[in-house]
């Protein structure tokens, strides 16, 4: 490789992994959306420019492609926590959460639900997945059994979940939401509004920003939900964390969450911790 080659490379992956640095992941989904956008119209490498190999056994659906030297992409959106296998190669990855790393040789990543990366190939690497998936899944069903393309997508998918882990059908859930018990925001949270939801009908926003462990705001107060109780929309991967602080139902900020963002919490969480304190 020539020195103009390696200074393009090393540029290429110092502008990549600094554009997701010192940012919400609202930012940084919002930016790997407008990768993926700027990829899609360039040239395209396809299964075969990336040497596709897939194996189906046990229950465990193996994908391994190899990617090559320069090239740069996004990957799909996982459902399920699953394992990952550098075989070897020399590549630079950046999450949705805007961390990055340089693997180099061979690694195996314990990689989580919800995972969404970037990658550089500084050379050729030769990267697998193994995920869960039915033998019976037809081969051009594998890839969607086990990711999605968008956020969105994911959501969909683990809202269905939710409602099949509490036997709870969509009709009684809209039964749940739609009371008529909501109480006015405190003043000092007065940022705090709903408006269109790119999930699902109106969602929770803050016309500020809000960093990292700092309250959000209340859900209820007394026997009364505030516009968070009634308006904050399920997700896999929320940014807001529901707890109780000296009796009271809040929310804190599990990532920094930028100016009129959407809030968004995980059900599952609300319902653990309202068990726990008794309070269902």
């Amino acid at each position: 490789m020539s020195d103009i080659d390696a200074a393009i490379q090393l540029d290429v992956s110092k502008a990549i992994t600094s554009a997701f640095q010192n940012r919400s992941v609202s930012e940084c989904i919002s930016l790997f959306d407008n990768l993926e956008k700027a990829l899609l119209e360039m040239p395209q490498i396809d299964a075969e420019g990336f040497q596709l190999k897939e194996w189906q056994s046990g229950g465990m659906y193996c994908r391994q492609i190899t990617i090559p030297e320069g090239c740069l992409l996004t990957g799909r959106i996982y459902k399920r926590d699953h394992i990952e296998i550098m075989i070897s190669g020399d590549i630079s990855i950046v999450s949705a959460e805007g961390v990055s790393k340089r693997y180099k040789g061979q690694n195996t990543i314990e990689a989580k639900a919800g995972k969404r990366q970037a990658g550089y190939a500084h050379k050729e690497t030769v990267w697998m997945t193994i995920n869960l998936c039915p033998d019976k899944a037809e081969p051009d069903e594998r890839l969607d059994y086990t990711s999605v393309l968008t956020y969105k997508e994911l959501n969909n998918y683990d809202y269905s979940k939710f409602l099949e882990e509490e036997s709870l059908t969509e009709e009684e859930i809209t039964g749940i939401v739609n009371t008529e018990d909501i109480i006015d925001m405190p003043k000092e949270f007065n940022h705090i509004y709903k408006d269109y939801s790119d999930i699902d009908g109106e969602g929770l926003f803050s016309k500020k920003s809000i960093a990292r462990g700092d309250i959000i705001c209340p859900v209820r107060i007394g026997n009364n939900r505030t516009i968070a109780g009634r308006y904050t929309n399920h997700s896999a991967t929320g940014n807001a964390k529901p707890c109780f602080i000296d009796g009271e139902f809040v929310y804190i900020a599990c990532c920094d969450i930028s100016s009129n963002s959407e809030i968004t919490s995980n059900y599952r969480l609300a319902l653990e911790v309202r068990r726990a304190e008794g309070d269902l």
